[in-house]
């Protein structure tokens, strides 16, 4: 197991990387053990595959020790010590990657050691540094706040009074735009997850905190600092945003801050960092999903699309550049531009960013892609065929499945599999303690309208008009596929007529 950590993290080496691992186990700074040097070399002549059948303990033992006997104490303490080097060589990396850490990091040394003038002039370099950075980002927050204890810690070690209330005052700021900014991406995920999965979370401690900030009267306030200060500053900004987003989030009646936070977003994108301007995009995207069910669900299913488009033109849907797409964002992009009938936007999205998915879920989620194409085409026979061939990586899929094989079944006139599939589907939605009350109210709303469709298509219920369908379809709020419910009730209406 210890040997199979370390050939896990020198399989992500390159040529270069394993040539500069090697320098570092074989200097006399790092590693003393001539005998750990050996068993890397050992080791690393099996790169890049590292063959299980070559890297025996026994040979590996031999090649360092020559003729002495095999102890396997002795080989686990050489290979223990070669994965501590392996994983300090990953810090290190990482630290080369990080020059503000480094320099905070030799701040804090020279103040240990009292060499104060050296300590000074290294933080001031750091001020400069983090002076002429106007793109927000929370790490750039952290930085500001460390660089400040560390003025803090200079003058209370040379009794300097004078500067200390101002970095103090900047540091309480800077903690509360911190707070402020983590805690609404935290509120975002939380109520994310109790959405998507239908978990509850203790709001005890949560609820009254959040409602018992003057989020207005802090904007307010700021609004009437910054009539005075020309500067553009992202972390203002991005306070600013976190504001209304907490606002509007708070009041899922709110339009005003709703557009602010928006406007705040797509005029000073610039000034924010790739992560925080992640993290907004999705902060807007979940109050829009709010607002649907409360205010307008086509106009929020709208303002929806445009950011997740937006975030599509600049980059951002995942949270990392090196991670894979979220299927939940994908099925979002592409159901949305079917229900606004942009069927081309749709296909070509699909056709350009399946790729970017999980490779446990692509071809699952290309099936169903090409199965909501062929009915969108009216190739019904072709879809049912596509999405035979699915399987269901992720619960969200069969609900999406079993909506589209639901609509082919009523196109085909396969109205006793459509009755069958109704009620299986009821059942599904009923007994899914999972399945959060918005999804399960918006799919068993379908379910019903679709079963009215249904019984006026074959004349079993005499009573319900087409007029009458078509007013229950415009009123429902929560609902899917409501474009193809609306269309379905209105071909019936002209029909009668």
């Amino acid at each position: 197991m210890i040997l199979k950590r370390l050939v896990e993290i020198l399989r992500t080496f390159d040529k270069a990387e394993l040539k500069r691992f090697g320098k570092l186990v074989s200097s006399g700074f790092f590693n003393t053990n001539r005998s750990v040097d050996k068993l890397f070399r050992a080791i690393a002549r099996q790169y890049p595959e590292f063959k299980e059948e070559k890297l025996g303990f026994e040979s590996l033992f031999r090649i360092v020790y020559e003729n002495r006997k095999y102890d396997e104490k002795t080989f686990r303490y050489l290979i223990t010590e070669l994965s501590q080097l392996a994983e300090r060589y990953l810090v290190l990396n990482e630290y080369e990657k990080a020059p503000v850490k480094e320099k905070l990091i030799l701040s804090e040394a020279l103040l240990n050691r009292r060499l104060f003038t050296q300590a000074a002039r290294t933080m001031r370099a750091l001020n400069k540094d983090l002076g002429d950075n106007n793109t927000f980002s929370l790490d750039l927050i952290q930085k500001k706040m460390e660089l400040n204890i560390l003025w803090n810690d200079l003058s209370v070690s040379l009794d300097k009074q004078e500067p200390m209330m101002d970095k103090r005052t900047e540091q309480t700021e800077l903690l509360i735009y911190y707070s402020v900014v983590e805690l609404s991406n935290m509120l975002n995920v939380l109520v994310g997850i109790k959405k998507l999965y239908n978990l509850e979370y203790d709001e005890t401690v949560i609820k009254p905190y959040f409602e018992g900030i003057d989020y207005k009267g802090i904007l307010e306030a700021l609004d009437n600092k910054d009539q005075e200060v020309k500067k553009r500053d992202g972390l203002r900004y991005a306070f600013k945003a976190y504001l209304c987003y907490m606002i509007t989030f708070l009041d899922p009646y709110d339009e005003k801050y709703f557009y602010r936070l928006k406007e705040i977003v797509t005029k000073n994108a610039g000034l924010f960092s790739r992560e925080e301007l992640f993290n907004l995009h999705t902060s807007i995207g979940s109050c829009c999903s709010l607002k649907r069910e409360t205010i307008d669900d086509v106009k929020y299913l709208k303002e929806h699309f445009e950011i997740e488009k937006s975030s599509l033109k600049a980059g951002l849907l995942t949270h990392s550049e090196e991670q894979y797409m979220q299927v939940n964002g994908f099925l979002l992009l592409f159901r949305t531009s079917l229900e606004l009938g942009d069927i081309k936007w749709a296909e070509a999205f699909a056709a350009e960013y399946e790729h970017m998915l999980s490779p446990e879920i692509r071809d699952s989620v290309s099936h169903y892609a090409d199965a909501c194409l062929l009915f969108e085409n009216g190739n019904y026979t072709a879809s049912i065929g596509k999405l035979n061939k699915l399987k269901f990586p992720i619960q969200g899929l069969k609900l999406l499945v079993r909506e589209t094989l639901l609509k082919n079944f009523y196109e085909l006139g396969y109205f006793e599999e459509a009755f069958s599939l109704i009620d299986s589907f009821t059942h599904l939605l009923t007994n899914n303690r999972k399945l959060n009350p918005g999804t399960k109210d918006r799919y068993l709303n379908f379910l019903d309208l679709t079963k009215k469709l249904l019984n006026l298509k074959t004349r079993t219920e005499s009573k319900l008009g087409a007029e009458r369908l078509e007013e229950m379809i415009i009123k429902s709020r929560v609902l899917t596929s409501k474009k193809w419910l609306l269309l379905k009730a209105g071909q019936l209406r002209n029909k009668k007529n």
